[in-house]
Order: structure tokens, then C-alpha cells, then sequence
């Protein structure tokens, strides 16, 4: 896993860009085309290949008497949301589809019953209302550090050359060189983000005995 402060990649960044004009950008400015290029462009491609390296666990809670969630403070995209009844008694939630409304605010709430859940912004609301306290496992995507930047090999020099292609942009420079580099960065970070046991199980290769040129491969079950 590789981190670097959002200053380092800043550095870089101006590297790339090779400013024709020195100061064109103040700190302030080019810190804050790293850190959009970051949290907008480049985050969202490392978890939409390799969502479970970054997947954290947090608790909140379901009240008696309200429809209102609470959600964990860092949520960028929930993945479960887990009813805790009892140790090994659980019960997961979908999502709420907008067909699906109608049908189960109508329904009562109980236990093991139709339940789904609906997320607007860092709000969420379950149906139907609940009758029950209940605690509440969340799986989800936290979001992304605006002091560093985390991810897999090259997550730093794909940053810090989408920023770099944004001030060359802002200083009438050709940035199709950089563009290129930047793609062939993105190429290889999507390919390094999926890049791990759940992705891919460990393989066992059976290779027939004596000589025989046949051989077979198979995937072991995921954990």
C-alpha cells in the first residue's frame, strides 16, 4: 500500500505540468487541483476495481419509534448493512428500490420481516418504521483522506499527473503527452487495485504425470 502526503504529490505534480511560468499557480491553487483530481477522478477508479482493499466495518444503530439511521462518519458507498439480533443471529438489509417503496412502507415491521433501506447523502432510512432497537453492522467504502493519498503501486503518479494535465490546461499548454502517460497510469492502477485474494483465489496447477502435456487449472473457493 502505498501513502503520500497530498504536499508530496503537489511536488510532483508541478514536476509534470513543468510550468512555463513559475508561480503561475500558488501552493494554495495547485494543492487544490490535486486533492479534486484525487478525491473526484482517481479514488473512485481504485474502488470501483478493488473496492474490497479499502472495505471497513463501523456499528450504529436502529431505534424504536424512527425511521433514521445512523450512518458511520467517513461513508463513501455502503456495501451491507447488517441487522445484529445476536451473536449469530443476523439479519442483512437490502437497499430500496423506488418500485419497492409503496409495498414495504405498508408493511409492518418485525423481525426477519420485508425491510430495505434507502441512503441520500450521509442520511438513511430504513422501512417499515421500526418497533425494535437494534444494532447495525455497516460494510462500507470510507472516503477519501484530503491529507494523502492511499492506494495500490503508481496511485501516486496517476494523481499527480491527472493534476498536472489540469494546470497545464490553466496555462494554455499542450497536455497530450501528459494525457497519455496519464491513461497508461490509470491502465496500470485499475490492474494493481484488483490485485488480491478475493479477486482472484489461490490457483493450483495439476500437472499430469510422466511427461503428459495435459494439464488442468481450477480456482480454490473464496474465503
Amino acid at each position: 500500500m502505498i501513502v503520500a502526503t497530498i504536499t508530496d504529490v503537489v511536488t510532483l505534480a508541478r514536476a509534470y505540468a513543468d510550468e512555463r511560468v513559475i508561480g503561475y499557480l500558488t501552493d494554495a491553487e495547485a494543492r487544490e487541483y490535486v486533492t479534486e483530481e484525487w478525491v473526484s477522478t482517481v479514488w473512485p477508479q481504485i474502488v470501483q476495481h478493488g473496492d474490497s482493499w479499502y472495505a471497513t466495518t463501523a456499528t450504529s444503530g436502529v431505534t424504536s419509534g424512527s425511521s433514521v439511521v445512523g450512518t458511520p462518519s467517513d461513508l463513501h458507498r455502503a456495501k451491507r448493512m447488517i441487522l445484529v439480533w445476536g451473536t449469530n443471529d443476523r439479519e442483512e438489509v437490502l437497499p430500496l428500490t423506488e418500485r419497492e417503496r409503496p409495498q414495504i412502507a405498508s408493511c409492518s415491521w418485525s423481525r426477519y420481516g420485508p425491510k430495505r433501506y434507502v441512503l441520500q447523502g450521509s442520511s438513511c432510512q430504513i422501512l417499515p418504521e421500526p418497533t425494535e432497537t437494534v444494532d447495525v453492522q455497516w460494510t462500507y467504502l470510507p472516503s477519501p483522506s484530503s491529507t494523502s493519498v492511499v492506494g495500490p503501486e503508481g496511485v501516486k503518479k496517476a494523481t499527480a499527473l491527472a493534476a498536472a494535465i489540469a494546470m497545464r490546461g490553466m496555462q494554455d499548454e499542450d497536455e497530450s503527452s501528459l494525457v497519455r502517460r496519464y491513461e497508461q497510469a490509470m491502465v496500470a492502477l485499475a490492474r494493481n487495485a484488483g490485485q488480491r485474494y478475493h479477486d482472484e483465489g489461490p490457483r493450483i496447477v495439476d500437472t499430469y504425470p510422466e511427461g503428459d502435456p495435459l494439464s488442468e487449472e481450477f480456482y480454490l473457493p473464496r474465503a
